[in-house]
């Protein structure tokens, strides 16, 4: 039998008919997602409470090669965030003074992007910045929110962890397995 527990935080490519229809549980105080056992997904604008940490988690982010996929088969709009998604990721940080330990998100706000990056973030397409409204979003909660570390993996890079203009470092993650506390 497997020993640990796998937490998914949605990313752009999903197949979001099977997210959205997953059986739903409270663990970890808010509701999740069961995959499979031991498998859960951790859904968009909510605070879990996890190995004694609290932790922030906001999936999704735009797709810039979405007028190569299909919709319903390699393309879903809910990569997307919604307005009742955003709402809810605004009044949860409310209930929690805008203080968390950790934040797990797919995309990264604009201001961790411009950091990492430099001036000109990627993605882009045609020479055409792509101006990703999750990232947008996020980079509202990035001038609220105390925090320890920002994880953020939709970019397939690996970074330190860094400082940009937040009260906590971000790291950029791709292919690592860490410790829930690792910096």
């Amino acid at each position: 039998g497997r020993n640990w527990t796998t937490l998914v935080v949605d990313g752009n490519h999903e197949n979001f008919d099977l997210m959205d229809a997953l059986p739903t549980e409270e663990r970890w105080g808010a509701p999740v997602g069961v995959i499979a056992p031991n498998v859960f997904h951790l859904r968009r604008g909510y605070v879990y409470r996890i190995a004694g940490k609290s932790v922030f988690v906001f999936g999704g982010a735009e797709s810039v090669d979405r007028a190569l996929r299909t919709p319903g088969l390699s393309w879903w709009a809910r990569e997307i965030l919604s307005f009742e998604e955003a709402e809810r990721g605004f009044d949860t940080l409310e209930e929690v003074d805008w203080k968390v330990d950790y934040v797990w998100t797919h995309a990264a706000p604009e201001r961790a992007l411009r950091k990492l990056f430099g001036r000109d973030t990627p993605p882009l397409v045609g020479g055409r910045r792509v101006r990703d409204p999750v990232s947008w979003y996020l980079n509202e909660i990035a001038g609220k929110l105390e925090f320890s570390l920002w994880r953020f993996g939709h970019y397939h890079v690996e970074s330190e962890a860094f400082a940009a203009d937040s009260r906590g470092l971000f790291r950029a993650e791709y292919r690592q397995v860490r410790p829930i506390d690792a910096p």
